[in-house]
């Protein structure tokens, strides 16, 4: 999974509204240490590490997020294409807009 393709990601960077819920994970020392030495928020890196694993193991998908509906569409095209992919389309279409080619375009 590509850091630019992650929800949690997009999230941190306030492109869409966490949603979080406490619970309390008991995580090995060494690790803990490791995200610790080099200023890592925990919280943030147990989120991008489920959302990798469970994206690689295919229990993350579109359809799976479509249906918990806890994503918003931004969301859901960033997970399918990735943060830049997504700004870039979006910028094409404002422009569009604003220029007066409607959802079509002229570009």
């Amino acid at each position: 999974m590509e850091i630019e393709a992650s929800i949690v990601v997009a999230r941190n960077l306030g492109l869409g509204k966490k949603d979080r819920e406490q619970v309390h994970p008991s995580v090995e020392k060494f690790l803990k240490s490791i995200i610790d030495a080099n200023g890592l928020d925990l919280s943030n890196t147990i989120n991008m590490a489920l959302e990798k694993l469970l994206r690689e193991k295919g229990y993350l998908t579109p359809e799976t997020l479509d249906l918990l509906g806890c994503c918003s569409e931004l969301e859901l095209s960033i997970f399918e294409n990735g943060i830049e992919a997504t700004a870039q389309a979006r910028r094409r279409d404002n422009l569009s807009i604003l220029l007066g080619g409607g959802s079509e375009g002229i570009l």
